[in-house]
Order: C-alpha cells, then sequence, then structure tokens
C-alpha cells in the first residue's frame, strides 16, 4: 500500500472528538470546586480549618459559615486551641508619663525612630505597615488629650468621614462594636462616657477603654460608674486587651486567635504616645488582615504597655483631614460602613 493510501486511511479511521455542551462543562466545574473546597476542608492542613472557622466566628453577622462544614465539637476544639488567657490586672496610670517631646534623639531599635522622629511641630505621624501579607497604618499621636470619642446624631449612624467632616478632625477612626436592628437603628455595645460625664450605663462588670483628662489610655475591668471615679474623659467597651501594664495576653496554640480580620485597635507608651493602629483586611489593598496575636506582638515591637482592641471587620476606617484611607470591606460589599461611635483627633 502506497504511503498516500496509508494516510487516507488513517484520516477515514479517525472519529472527530464530541464537544462539551455546556451543561456538562458546568457539572465538571462545580465538581472540581466541590473536589477543592473538601480537600480545603477537610484536608491535612489544620491552619486552613482554624482560620476559616475563626475568620467566621469572629465576623458580625456570618458565623453561620462556620457551621456548613463543622459540627459544633469541631468549632468548639478550634476556639479552645486559639482562646485568650489574660494575664488579669487593670492599668497602673503610674506607668505612663507624659512626655511633651520624648525624642532625645537616641533610639534603641528602628521602631523606636520611627516613633520618635518627628518635625517638632508635626502633632501626629503616620506609619505604613506593609510587612507578610498585612498592610495597614500606625497613626502615631503626640498629644493624647486631644483625642475624644464622639458619638453619631443619627439613628442609622454615620460614616467616618462625616465624623471627621462635623468635628473638622484631623484623625479619625472607628471606635466601639454596635448592634443594628431590622429598620437598620445602630445602637452601642457596652457603657460609654462622654466628656467625663456617663452617656450609657449598662450596670455591669465590662472591659472598659478609657482615656484620662491628663491624656492616659487606662484598660479597665469594671463598671462604667467606678472607671468614671479616675479623672475619665471618655470610655468606650470593647475587646480584647492586647497589653496590661506591659504584659502580653497570651493565646492557646492554635495559628489564629480571633481569626484574620481587618483591625482597628490603640495602645499607649509609656511616654504618652498613643499609637491607633489601622489593618486592612478581606483583601481591602490586597491584604490578608491581622489575628489578635499579631496585634498584640505589632504594639509590643514599638513599646506599648497597655493596649487594645477596637471594633474591626468592616467597620475598620481610618480618615486622615477627612479622606478615607483604606479600604473597607465586609461581607456585604466594599465601602464605608455607618458605625455609631468614633475616637477622633483634632
Amino acid at each position: 500500500m502506497s504511503e498516500i493510501e496509508n494516510t487516507n486511511l488513517t484520516q477515514k479511521e479517525k472519529k472527530p472528538r464530541k464537544k462539551l455542551n455546556w451543561l456538562t462543562k458546568l457539572i465538571l466545574l462545580v465538581d472540581v470546586c466541590a473536589a477543592i473546597c473538601f480537600f480545603v476542608v477537610y484536608g491535612p492542613y489544620e491552619k486552613i480549618r482554624e482560620w476559616y472557622i475563626l475568620t467566621a466566628i469572629t465576623s458580625g453577622q456570618h458565623k453561620y459559615l462556620a457551621y456548613i462544614f463543622y459540627n459544633n465539637e469541631q468549632i468548639d476544639d478550634v476556639i479552645n486551641k486559639n482562646r485568650i488567657m489574660y494575664t488579669g490586672g487593670t492599668s497602673d496610670p503610674d506607668m505612663i508619663t507624659i512626655v511633651d517631646n520624648p525624642n532625645t534623639g537616641v533610639y534603641a531599635n528602628a521602631y523606636e525612630r520611627e516613633i520618635l522622629e518627628h518635625d517638632p511641630d508635626q502633632d501626629y505621624k503616620l506609619i505604613t505597615i506593609d510587612e507578610d501579607g498585612m498592610y495597614g497604618w500606625i497613626t502615631v499621636i503626640y498629644q493624647p488629650q486631644r483625642l475624644n470619642l464622639v458619638v453619631t446624631n443619627s439613628a442609622q449612624g454615620e460614616f467616618i468621614t462625616e465624623f471627621s467632616d462635623r468635628y473638622d478632625a484631623k484623625v479619625a477612626i472607628n471606635g466601639g462594636g454596635f448592634n443594628l436592628t431590622d429598620d437598620y437603628t445602630r445602637y452601642n455595645l457596652g457603657s460609654i462616657i462622654l466628656d467625663g460625664k456617663v452617656f450609657k450605663d449598662t450596670g455591669e462588670k465590662e472591659m472598659l477603654i478609657c482615656m484620662t483628662n491628663e491624656g492616659k489610655l487606662l484598660l479597665l475591668n469594671t463598671t462604667i460608674q467606678e472607671a468614671a471615679t479616675h479623672d475619665v474623659k471618655w470610655a468606650l467597651f470593647f475587646t480584647p486587651f492586647f497589653i496590661v501594664n506591659g504584659v502580653k495576653t497570651q493565646y492557646g496554640a492554635g495559628s489564629s486567635p480571633g481569626g484574620l480580620q481587618p483591625r482597628t485597635a490603640i495602645g499607649q507608651r509609656a511616654d504618652g504616645i498613643v499609637l491607633l493602629m489601622t489593618i486592612e483586611g478581606r483583601g481591602g489593598n490586597g491584604s490578608r488582615g491581622a489575628n489578635f496575636r499579631e496585634m498584640t506582638e505589632l504594639f509590643d515591637r514599638y513599646s506599648c504597655i497597655n493596649a487594645a482592641n477596637l471594633d474591626g471587620g468592616g467597620s475598620t476606617m481610618l480618615a486622615i483631614n477627612g479622606e478615607l484611607m483604606n479600604e473597607p470591606v465586609s461581607y456585604q460589599g466594599a465601602g464605608e460602613r455607618h458605625v455609631y461611635n468614633a475616637i477622633i483627633y483634632k
């Protein structure tokens, strides 16, 4: 047989390939996605399980996501591994001495230099954090007595930029948490002191983040009435405390206490300088977010002796001179969220 005849025969024997229709392609895609999800959720990577469960459980309205793949026992096990072990005690104001200009030109390390080195006329400073998948800012406040707590005058709350514009604030961040009713009315979680007076009193013993008239950050586990006796200018409830009197909170052996979330937090050094921490998360500016252990280490790195968590997640917002700096991300979408209160600097 000639070579040409053989080629023609081979071509005749070949059967045309059947093209997959759209339904088959869709079924295959669903199968692949299901296989990936099954491997991620039930595979050998414990850190992924912890990340998923803790991130879902610590979200405001999406705790149910953790229960789609895991039962109560599995979830409780992960929570226990990442438990918060407080060292106890409350802030000692005598450990803080407000120093007008602590910059001596001598720095213990590069982090100390970042904080202290600034123009004498500069009353605040922004430091960018960009490491290990975390992105955000530290707002360094050199005159802590100028920080104040303000609350919304709207039932639906306000954007941070609205707070900033209304009070002509140089810096504004979100403060404590809130609950949301069916008609989108926001009401504050926990007790509040505003301008030295008790604004809301739950009557309960709470973990309170307080600022004195002198500018000292106090972390107190007490009632709001007792807190008011400490010359407190403003106070709000939120948890956890990261550092108290220089002693760091300890966490369980798990990989991600608190889950990976956008974070807002406040801390103070012994010289009185206050650090407002804003960490992006859920993909905002490409950031993965931070867990409680990482936040504790960040504040310790910059020599804070007291530090505490504020409301985070989709509520994490930072405005400088009225301009929103970060990309707030909630599970409903991106953009500013209405919040009940704000910490401002003016």
